[in-house]
């Protein structure tokens, strides 16, 4: 049996423990910081205290109080010192994953916190309806499409610390789609399920660790998608079926970061492989922003209006059309409409989720005036 003072020593510990224990949950409460409203480390919004009759008040309540708890800062402090914090520019989640900061909106678009306005929303869709009435009336078919960000499809490797208030059905993108199948005739194409289901099914990835981008296997995906909604014969579609693995040593995301993270030696991706039947070229030497492909066994002419989200899945294109222009902008100009009028088939409007914001302030070559803010 044991001895008194044995069991005198394990009530003390035990005592001890409980004691630490109930100190560690009471300590974060003892000094809430409601003062801050934003934090500088994270360049970023801190949450506000949710309003008693919303909906989503629990979920709303825990993000702000995990923004403010007594020894946040501290607790940020030690993350910094082992690179779990980001920088201004890049976020570090977790195994490696990097993600794009940049701007304290873009971690918003993470964690949901901020909606588009009614005058946003208006003007977004109104230019890109009009550029979607203006095909329509030329006899153009015209295609809406958003590009995922990387934390839309691997948001589990996001930082521990940037929790979401809202789940990603009540994304601004979504709160777009819906304002655009409600009030318009214009179906974005958000290509989110396909990149989604195809993660589910397959172990490779689709976005690359480092870089804010897709990988061609991803980009290979919503190249599937798009054409499907263009209605393409299947026999027209570019079929990639053998696949390279390789390495993807240093993203833009490294480049962004250089100091706090490292290139990625482990991970492996694949690339697409077949016969470039295609020629490309810059349009106009005093815009390489533009490129023209050309390509003999395809069919129709494309245009486009895109980001770096479309580079990859440029060769695609590229071999399934006779001609691709493309343009890498967001602004539409009254001499690319008469290109279209007399040469395009096709036009394409592709935007990554993060920049659609870009959209609401632009207004369409017809002298129409959009809304001020």
């Amino acid at each position: 049996m044991e001895s008194e003072k044995t069991i005198r020593i394990r009530k003390i510990i035990s005592i001890t423990l409980v004691a630490v224990f109930c100190a560690l949950v009471f300590i974060p409460n003892l000094n809430i910081n409601y003062k801050d409203t934003k934090s500088e480390k994270e360049n970023r919004s801190l949450a506000s205290f949710p309003k008693k009759n919303s909906p989503y008040f629990t979920r709303e309540f825990e993000q702000w109080y995990n923004d403010r708890f007594f020894g946040r800062r501290l607790y940020i402090s030690i993350m910094e010192f082992f690179r779990l914090k980001p920088n201004q520019k890049v976020i570090v989640g977790k195994d490696d994953w990097l993600f794009l900061n940049g701007d304290e909106k873009f971690v918003e678009d993470y964690i949901n916190g901020k909606k588009f306005s009614d005058v946003e929303l208006k003007n977004i869709s109104s230019y890109i309806c009009s550029l979607s009435d203006w095909c329509k009336s030329n006899g153009k078919q015209f295609l809406f499409v958003i590009a995922p960000d990387k934390m839309r499809v691997y948001g589990e490797f996001y930082a521990d610390y940037v929790g979401k208030i809202n789940p990603d059905s009540q994304s601004k993108t979504m709160q777009l789609i819906d304002y655009f199948n409600k009030h318009t005739d214009v179906r974005p194409v958000y290509l989110i399920d396909d990149l989604l289901d195809k993660k589910k099914s397959s172990s490779e990835l689709l976005y690359y660790k480092n870089d804010t981008h897709w990988n061609d296997y991803g980009a290979y995906e919503g190249y599937k998608r798009i054409n499907r909604e263009l209605g393409t014969h299947s026999s027209y579609v570019i079929k990639v079926d053998s696949w390279t693995r390789g390495k993807n040593k240093k993203g833009d995301l490294n480049n962004l970061y250089p100091e706090g993270t490292s290139e990625d030696s482990n991970s492996d991706y694949l690339f697409a492989n077949y016969d470039y039947t295609f020629t490309s070229e810059h349009n106009n030497p005093k815009e390489p922003l533009a490129y023209d492909s050309k390509c003999a066994s395809g069919e129709k002419s494309l245009v486009v209006f895109r980001d770096s989200f479309f580079n990859a899945m440029h060769p695609y294109f590229s071999q399934q059309f006779a001609s691709v222009k493309d343009y890498w902008k967001k602004e539409v100009a009254p001499e690319d409409l008469e290109y279209i009028k007399n040469n395009g088939d096709l036009v394409i409007y592709e935007s990554v989720e993060r920049f659609l914001f870009l959209l609401a302030h632009i207004k369409f070559p017809d002298g129409t005036e959009m809304e001020a803010e």
